[in-house]
């Protein structure tokens, strides 16, 4: 969650780059800054994010987003 300045900061830099096609799908894609990292979202079908692109000081971070509505399943470790 974003703290007050930090929203401030995301509306005042928040950009519609418009339609545009990953992976031959169509999405849409925003962008803006939050806490001196840059932050492109990749919207797909139904309004879900398809991937995530954070530019940092330490570097890019490409989080991919997919499976949705599928169950998961996580195993205790053997002990």
């Amino acid at each position: 969650m974003f703290d007050v300045a930090t929203l401030t900061q995301v509306r005042r830099s928040v950009r519609d780059l418009g339609a545009q096609t990953l992976d031959g799908k169509p999405l849409h894609v925003y962008r803006y800054v939050a806490n001196g990292e840059t932050e492109t979202w990749y919207v797909g079908a139904h309004d879900l994010p398809v991937r995530a692109v954070i530019r940092g000081a330490q570097g890019t971070e490409v989080l991919r987003y997919s499976r949705y509505d599928v169950p998961v399943s996580i195993q205790p470790p053997a002990g």
